[in-house]
Order: structure tokens, then sequence, then C-alpha cells
């Protein structure tokens, strides 16, 4: 049994250290953007969405846990890697837990990856593995902005227009799939002690054994569209309710550039980053600023409720927090 993932303990009061930063961003982003809005204004957006709308947005977050559970396990199989489908749908409803508690919207992805590990899967396999199942959606979430945030009704009052931000993002998409291909290319035999080449090397043989898979690849492509239109379809519930000017696919391509950019790890699970792009993405749609703030601030709310069935799993007595962490079960 190895201990690698045990490493980065006594790093714990460094990183610790390193939330406070994302923390105070996190504070003034929504401080400017409430002082920017008419604040009393958004919080009426909050009162304004009844219950059943909370309710009802939660569990449409909710169910895109399961469907993300599925692609990881696809990803798994297409390098011939077995995981039980109900532990990673347990591991992958724990990791949208601590997704929404640590300080970066990616934390409970290595949660995700700790959890396998103990259940038996080698911990480098795993962690590439859950990288390469988040890496899947972020790439057709990129591809929906592109496709959907074309024409705006009406000017941007920015200095620079979204679609310089979605080249960019593209690009920088594009280099860094390039970066880590090539790396993982270089690496690929190469016997090395340093942990970098070894994830690389392992990225690289997943990532070619998931294109080799054809059937395998439509099938993780095809959940990766339906998780981002089940997340969509919240924010899109709760535009209906207040009546926005937005149709469907206007909200499919707002909330997967939102969801991108909040994955950039400088702030709190993307509180501050969300708010900021949902007022510049929806202004122009004819919607005011204080009641796009409203939406991102009720859709933070609402991801918070629907990661409590992950919390709960987490604490269960007897769950795999207890019989494979605690226990120390687990093999390479």
């Amino acid at each position: 049994m190895t201990r690698e993932p045990l490493a980065a303990a006594p790093e714990l009061r460094k990183r610790l250290l390193r939330m406070i930063p994302k923390a105070l961003i996190s504070i003034a982003l929504l401080a400017m953007a409430f002082s920017s809005v008419d604040a009393a204004g958004a919080v009426s957006v909050l009162t304004a969405l009844p219950a059943w709308a909370w309710l009802l947005g939660a569990l449409l977050l909710v169910a895109q846990l399961p469907q993300l559970a599925l692609r990881w396990v696809l990803v798994l199989r297409a390098s011939r890697l077995e995981i039980k489908y109900a532990d990673a749908a347990t591991f992958t409803f724990i990791g949208y837990f601590f997704n929404q508690v640590l300080p970066t919207s990616v934390g409970g992805d290595v949660m995700r990856a700790y959890l396998a590990w103990r259940g038996g899967i080698g911990f480098r396999p795993a962690l590439t593995s859950v990288f390469l199942e988040r890496a899947s959606g972020m790439a057709l979430l990129v591809l929906f902005s592109f496709l959907l945030l074309r024409h705006p009704p009406v000017p941007l009052n920015y200095g620079f227009d979204h679609h310089d931000v979605l080249l960019l993002v593209g690009i920088v998409s594009i280099l860094g799939m390039a970066l880590v291909a090539g790396l993982a290319r270089l690496t690929e035999g190469v016997q090395s002690e340093n942990r970098a080449a070894q994830l690389l090397a392992d990225l690289g043989q997943q990532f070619q054994a998931l294109i080799a898979a054809k059937s395998i690849l439509s099938a993780v492509v095809l959940l990766g569209a339906t998780s981002a239109v089940t997340g969509a379809c919240s924010v899109f519930l709760a535009a209906k309710v207040l009546g926005l000017p937005l149709d469907f696919y206007q909200v499919l391509g707002i909330t997967s550039l939102a969801i991108v950019l909040t994955v950039i790890p400088i702030s709190v699970a993307g509180w501050g980053v969300r708010e900021f792009v949902l007022i510049w993405l929806m202004t122009p749609l004819g919607v005011p600023p204080e009641t796009a703030l409203g939406i991102s601030i009720w859709f933070g709310l609402v991801s918070i409720l629907a990661a409590i069935p992950g919390g709960l799993l987490w604490l269960k007595p007897g769950s795999a927090r207890q019989t494979n962490v605690l226990n120390g079960q687990g093999r390479r």
C-alpha cells in the first residue's frame, strides 16, 4: 500500500494560508459587485423565487452528479480500470460537496481521486482519470460558449467583447491540451521519480486509450452535453420564474462560460468570479445587473443545497470515508 496521497499532509498549514488570499478575493469581488448595482434589487431576486424553485433548482444540480459519475466510470473503463458505479456515484457526490466547501472548484476532484485510491485504484490513474473526465466536460463547455454566445441583441458596455474572452479561453484550452499531450508523449515509457512526469505519462496513456475507444468516447461526449444541459436548466428555471428575456440556448452559453471561468483557482468555490461573469454576460441580453447578481447568488446558494447529500454521505457511519479512508484500505 502506498502512502503517496498522504505525503502532502505536512503542507496542510501552507494550504490553509493559501486559502486566505482566495477568500479575500471572493469577498472583494462580491463587495464590488454589490456596490456597483442596486443591492436591494439583488436581494429581492432571492425572495422573489419561491421555495419550489429553490428545491427544483437544487435537484437539477443533483441530477448532474449521476451523469458525471457514469462519465468517470467510462473514462476509467477505456483504460481497463474498473470501479463500481455505486462507488463512483458516492465519490462524485462527496467530491461535489468538497467543491462547495473548499477554496477552489476542483478540490473535490482531488477528493474523488483520493477515495478511488482508497477503494483500490492506483492513485495516479485515479487522479488522471478525474482530470481527464473534468477536462472532457470543460472542452464541451468551451464549445457551447463559442456556439451559443455569438450575437448579443445590444452592444456590451465594457472595454472588451465577450468574444475576446471566448477566443482567449479557446486558445488557452487548445494550447493547454496540446502541451499536456506533448509532455505526456515525451514522458511515455520514461522511468522517472518525478511525480509530475509520472502523472503526465499516466494522463497520456489514458487520453490515448479514451480516443481509441470510439464508443466510450462518444458516450463521454454525450454525457458531457447532457450534464451541461441539466445544470443550465437550473438557471433557466430561475430566469423563467423571474420573466427574464432569455432563451435556453443563451442560458446554456452563459452558464458554460461561467463554469469554465470559475474553475480558475483564484476564489472560494467561484464566489465573486461567477457574479461578475453573469452580470457581464446577462446585462447585454436585457437583464438588469442587479437581477443578474441576484441569480448568481441564488445559484451559488442552490449549489450549496445540492451539496448536502454529498456531505451526508461523507458523514454517514460506515461510509467510504470511514471504511476505506480511516481504516487505510487501498492498494497501488
